[in-house]
């Protein structure tokens, strides 16, 4: 089984929020395990609802984290992973 992980900043009307979600609706949940990782607390879409779909709150970034290493991100932020 292959686990993904997928970040996105929020679930407004949009055409890449609309594919991500219809990408999600058709994925085959017997070989994939999805974590989606979002920072709007309200979403547009009516999210999908799978098994192996876990939808993980996070508190949106400081501004200046854009400019900062995924891996110093990482212990900054508290993630609910490692």
């Amino acid at each position: 089984m292959k686990k993904i992980a997928i970040f996105q900043k929020d679930f407004q009307v949009g055409g890449i929020q609309r594919s991500l979600l219809s990408i999600l609706e058709k994925l085959d949940y017997s070989k994939y395990s999805v974590d989606l990782y979002y920072f709007d607390d309200k979403p547009f879409f009516e999210l999908p609802k799978r098994d192996k779909l876990n939808y993980i709150y996070c508190r949106p970034f400081p501004y200046y984290y854009r400019f900062l290493y995924f891996g110093l991100i990482r212990k900054l932020a508290h993630f609910p992973f490692s």
